[in-house]
């Protein structure tokens, strides 16, 4: 949603970007192509599909990027991870976005908005939580969150 109205410049309010975005007007949905990766990939990759909370990057981010590189096979070092976690943080992200693409109009208009978990509390009113929930089960039980 924020993509499309602070890089596409498609204004409208969350309630009625929701009813189109369900109907899959912005295409695929997000359920939709977890369950495609989750229901029918993992079984076909096996060991070598890997699911990575955002939950998890935030609280134990040396811990994850490590898990992540170990998965990928690719050596680390205590250095390695520092300069790769560094090199990735918020505000460094946004620093690089502003030097490709100029001061962005507000402060939602940055692709890398808040780097918060749970931000949906903010925008989502009982009834779009209640929808979201009922289409996305299966999604978020596929991706190991339980709720």
């Amino acid at each position: 949603y924020h993509f499309m109205t602070t890089r596409k410049g498609r204004h409208l309010p969350f309630d009625v970007f929701f009813e189109r975005y369900c109907r899959g007007a912005y295409g695929q949905t997000w359920h939709d192509n977890v369950e495609a990766w989750l229901g029918d990939g993992r079984p076909a990759m096996g060991d070598r599909l890997r699911v990575i909370h955002f939950e998890d990057m935030k609280a134990e981010t040396a811990e994850t990027v490590g898990r992540v590189c170990t998965f990928l096979g690719i050596e680390q070092t205590p250095e390695r991870l520092v300069r790769a976690i560094e090199g990735s943080r918020l505000e460094r992200m946004r620093r690089l976005e502003r030097e490709a693409l100029g001061e962005p109009d507000g402060p939602n208009a940055s692709f890398y908005r808040g780097g918060k978990s749970g931000n949906w509390r903010e925008v989502f009113t009982p009834e779009i939580h209640r929808r979201h929930t009922q289409l996305t089960t299966r999604a978020m039980a596929l991706a190991g969150y339980e709720f």
